[in-house]
């Protein structure tokens, strides 16, 4: 499957034994995370927290500033081109 680099290891994000194993193998210390692929935006929300899932579909009451608001729809934007 695809990887985020030319040559990389691929493992299921949601296995912690497989995830110990990327570590292992790249010998990649603990505080440094991995990339998570995802292909949609349903397939990333069981992934992500409640606070962070409710970032994906801004509203007027979430932001804090214009420029919290403004920057909560570039990410919808930019999720929405991509996906």
């Amino acid at each position: 499957f695809p990887t985020e680099t030319v040559y990389g290891l691929g493992a299921n994000a949601l296995s912690a034994t497989a995830v110990r194993g990327i570590f292992t193998a790249k010998g990649r210390p603990s505080d440094n995370p991995l990339i998570v692929h995802v292909h949609s935006a349903q397939a990333l929300a069981p992934l992500l927290s409640d606070d962070v899932n409710s970032l994906l579909s801004p509203t007027v009451d979430q932001a804090k500033s214009p420029s919290d608001m403004a920057s909560l729809r570039y990410a919808h934007l930019l999720q929405n081109a991509f996906w």
